[in-house]
């Protein structure tokens, strides 16, 4: 009565020996310095890579605002560029209209032909040029005068080619090769 209750087997394979359900478990006492120094590492590791992509952050960052602040520049740069060959321009231009409404006037132009050794013409005629479209009119208009007669088409005739070759002319003048090829 005063004993506990166990069970004895005797097993053949034991032999004499008591079979025990133990194993060896670490203690919780103070881990060894391979670990402790693991773990130094890899929090090292981890703080410098941290380090690393805040330096190469930083670094993309202040290089984006440079390279902006270059273009901004360079914007800036052409902005003046181009305002002063406005100004330019835009000087040239007038200089053109002033020339031009000096050309025009009628005592210029007599200066300029009494330059190139020309004399005053006895009487004035004027030409009126026909606007396109109108030559096809005025062939199409049964309607002449009765005292038109051969020599009135045949003067038309002259001036319509003279003015023909005058435009051509004018064109080869002002365009050049281009303008006689154009108009072939």
């Amino acid at each position: 009565m005063g004993m506990p209750a166990r069970r004895l087997v005797c097993d053949a394979r034991v032999a004499g020996r008591e079979r025990t359900h133990l194993r060896l478990v670490p203690t919780a006492g103070p881990r060894p310095r391979a670990t402790a120094s693991r773990m130094a590492d890899a929090a090292g590791k981890s703080a410098f890579r941290l380090a690393a992509v805040a330096l190469v952050t930083l670094t993309v960052l202040g290089l984006a605002r440079v390279a902006l602040s270059a273009k901004a520049a360079e914007a800036s740069l052409d902005q003046l560029r181009l305002e002063r060959s406005i100004k330019a321009e835009s000087r040239a231009g007038d200089r053109l209209e002033l020339d031009r409404s000096l050309l025009v006037t009628p005592s210029r132009i007599e200066s300029e032909a009494a330059g190139l050794q020309m004399t005053k013409a006895p009487a004035v005629r004027y030409i009126a040029m026909p606007e396109s479209g109108s030559r096809v009119a005025e062939a199409e208009s049964p309607a002449k005068p009765a005292h038109a007669g051969r020599s009135g088409v045949r003067l038309a005739q002259v001036v319509g080619a003279a003015l023909e070759v005058t435009e051509k002319e004018a064109r080869t003048l002002l365009v050049g090769d281009v303008g006689v090829a154009a108009s072939r």
